[in-house]
């Protein structure tokens, strides 16, 4: 038995002056198009598309129109193109802003939102998102499930084990993040995938010519050993592989502790203690 699944990520090339919300979604739909080319099953766009490095005066004024022209934009090209596409963007509800990862079908339907639950200290700040969710939910597709984590939640180990113990199979990780490092960022996304035995799959934005401390790019797809199976590096482009979501990592026993604990992510899962994890559940003592 195989599931494959043939996955893309975008690096969307920015302006490091202020740029449009328009102009962003000209470099999308070029972006778009590109992965298209790949025939994937699904795509995934970077955080808050596409009202990144537009000025923030504007995002509060017009946030449902830019809600209501990207959630359009999304639905005609996932039904015309017969493909998922994930959208982070701004959305407008329940009278605050909140960081939403979108998710259409093939059909162009939305079938699922993902709000960021961990914001980072100046998102308020920076982009009026005044709300984080509270919610972890998988989605369930034609080809596996899969679910979505947003920047800085990368931070948070107990986000991707959720999923992993939901039955996730892919973890999608839109950003904007380039720092502390790009290493450091780079590890945290394959520590995920390696502890959860989940494919992961980062998207960001990038500057170029590329210097450190720069919008890094860097999208990628990361395997069940934290090995790359696509990245396009410092550059602007798209990050496709075709993934086998039946592969699993196999575990080295035999016998009946084959039978038990065939692969690693059943190892992990099936031998956890969480009558020992109490205090994760606790506020941190002196916060």
């Amino acid at each position: 038995m195989s599931r494959r699944v043939k996955v893309s990520s975008v690096s969307l090339l920015i302006p490091e002056v202020t740029t449009t919300v328009e102009a962003n979604m000209v470099a999308g739909y070029s972006a778009l198009q590109l992965a298209l080319a790949e025939k994937p099953d699904i795509v995934c766009f970077p955080e808050l598309f596409p009202i990144f490095n537009t000025r923030r005066e504007e995002i509060p004024k017009r946030a449902c129109e830019i809600q209501k022209d990207i959630l359009g934009w999304a639905a005609k090209h996932a039904r015309e193109s017969h493909v998922y596409l994930i959208i982070p963007t701004i959305e407008a509800a329940e009278g605050h802003l909140y960081n939403t990862a979108f998710l259409f079908d093939r059909s162009g339907k939305i079938s699922g939102t993902y709000r960021k639950t961990h914001l980072a200290p100046e998102e308020e700040k920076a982009f009026c998102v005044s709300k984080p969710g509270d919610h972890y939910p998988v989605f369930q597709t034609d080809f596996g499930k899969i679910a979505i984590m947003t920047c800085m939640d990368i931070h948070y180990p107990e986000v991707a084990r959720i999923y992993a113990l939901e039955g996730a199979e892919i973890l999608f990780w839109p950003t904007m993040a380039y720092g502390p490092t790009e290493n450091f960022l780079q590890i945290a996304l394959r520590a995920r995938a390696i502890d959860n035995q989940l494919y992961c799959v980062g998207s960001n934005y990038v500057n170029t010519p590329y210097l450190p401390g720069k919008l890094m790019g860097r999208a990628n797809i990361v395997g069940l050993d934290g090995t790359y199976c696509a990245d396009t590096g410092n550059r602007p482009g798209i990050a496709t592989a075709l993934l086998d979501l039946d592969e699993g990592y196999e575990m080295w026993y035999s016998g009946e502790v084959k039978e038990k604990f065939p692969t690693l992510r059943d190892t992990i899962l099936k031998t956890r203690r969480p009558d020992t994890y109490g205090i994760l559940c606790r506020p941190m003592r002196g916060i």
